[in-house]
């Protein structure tokens, strides 16, 4: 990671590993890579405001969340989908939603 960093600085290229809430307000970016974010907020359009403020005319962004749907495990692990039935039922709980696919399309367009 390190190298990586290196040569990303060296091209200009700065990674920032934070809550968009650490951000100074006069902060913009090129570009925006949220991995397992959009989830866990309970209020995705405060987020688009705040990606619409901080980000430059031709920014973009690359969502990489969770597609339950799509999650199985074979042979069956009782205990692994029961820890993952109940973290969702967690996120739901709390305002955040684990499957994003059919929305985030409307909500960024």
């Amino acid at each position: 990671m390190t190298l990586c960093r290196n040569r990303a600085e060296q091209r200009g290229i700065r990674f920032l590993g934070t809550s968009h809430k650490d951000v100074a307000d006069d902060r913009t970016f090129d570009f925006i890579i949220l991995r397992h974010t959009l989830s866990y907020l309970p209020d995705r359009p405060m987020f688009y405001d705040w990606f619409a403020q901080h980000t430059t005319p031709q920014g973009g962004i690359v969502v990489v969340d969770a597609l339950d749907n799509e999650f199985w495990v074979h042979p069956s692990l009782p205990l692994l989908e029961g820890g993952n039935r109940k973290f969702k039922e967690d996120v739901h709980g709390t305002g955040g939603r684990r499957d994003l696919i059919d929305v985030l399309p409307g909500e960024l367009a």
